[in-house]
């Protein structure tokens, strides 16, 4: 495969594809009964939207799975349309994976409700049969993948590329978190929140930021980013640990696919050869910015 023409520096993304039918209420929900809401339909999946927002500065090779459904179809179309590169495992037979999201009316995620069985299935001899001639600057992952899959992947990539080759991978959930564990010590910098994080650790999600942090430090987690909502951002390198400010933000547009933008932009950065916390701060918080305040058509988480 020729390498994408957008950029010198190419990435490798693998995780989830998904179409998102997200739900817009104008008023209070309430649970036990109908609420009127307004839908909208996007592209998503954290690695879909991680590799929609890198490309913008990178090239980018998308490998995912998608359903020979209707739905499968729409995917296909929608990743044309945005001429974001992508190497497709259609599974014949096999619904596509979805994302509902149902958002209060001050664009707060009220429910979100994921059927990310697809993703699940993906195998390491799926991703090593579309893998590009040309060697990437890094992988990123999401862990929707199942944990066999992410530890074959990323310890066969690791030991291939060796030098000059990165490894970013974003938490998803709490419960999906825990599938890193196994990888933690290839990767270069991981990407959660404090609830992923004290699924990683063990720990209460109250526990005190720092406490957390070190947690990761000693499951064997070298980098990362800690988000806290509208709290400050808690970032480890390898050399040192510092707080990053969030601006205070009204939010215009819905939550929905903030995260995954940050980490985009930051790890674009990083490759462009920031350090951590000058890729969140320069970067990072304004692509999360631009969603939310509707710059930008919303990416899903």
């Amino acid at each position: 495969m020729p390498k994408p023409e957008t950029a010198n520096k190419n990435i490798l993304v693998v995780g989830g594809l998904f179409v998102d039918d997200i739900a817009i209420s104008s008023k209070n929900l309430k649970t036990g009964c109908s609420n009127p809401v307004t839908w909208q339909h996007h592209l998503g999946g954290v690695a879909t939207n991680v590799a929609r927002v890198a490309a913008q500065q990178l090239g980018v090779l998308l490998i995912a799975n998608t359903g020979d459904d209707e739905y499968g179809k729409l995917l296909v179309n929608l990743l044309a349309k945005q001429s974001l590169s992508s190497s497709l495992v259609v599974w014949t037979g096999k619904n596509s994976d979805r994302y509902t999201a149902v958002l209060a009316s001050d664009g707060e995620l009220f429910i979100g409700l994921a059927d990310a069985s697809l993703v699940e299935q993906m195998r390491w001899s799926d991703i090593e049969q579309r893998l590009p001639d040309w060697q990437p600057e890094a992988l990123v992952v999401d862990a929707n993948l199942s944990q066999s899959c992410l530890s074959e992947t990323v310890n066969t990539l690791s030991s291939r590329y060796e030098s000059r080759f990165a490894i970013y991978a974003l938490a998803v959930s709490p419960a999906k978190s825990v599938r890193l564990l196994t990888v933690a010590d290839k990767i270069n910098v991981l990407l959660c929140n404090r609830r992923e994080a004290a699924a990683l650790t063990g720990l209460e999600w109250q526990s005190d930021i720092n406490t957390l942090a070190d947690g990761l430090l000693e499951k064997q987690f070298s980098s990362f980013v800690i988000t806290d909502g509208s709290e400050s951002i808690l970032v480890q390198d390898q050399q040192s640990r510092s707080s990053v400010p969030v601006p205070e933000i009204h939010i215009k547009n819905n939550v929905i696919g903030a995260g995954d933008a940050m980490a985009a932009a930051t790890i674009a950065q990083l490759i462009n050869g920031q350090r951590l916390s000058q890729a969140i701060s320069a970067a990072g918080l304004k692509a999360a910015r631009a969603v939310l305040v509707g710059g930008s058509e919303s990416p899903s988480i």
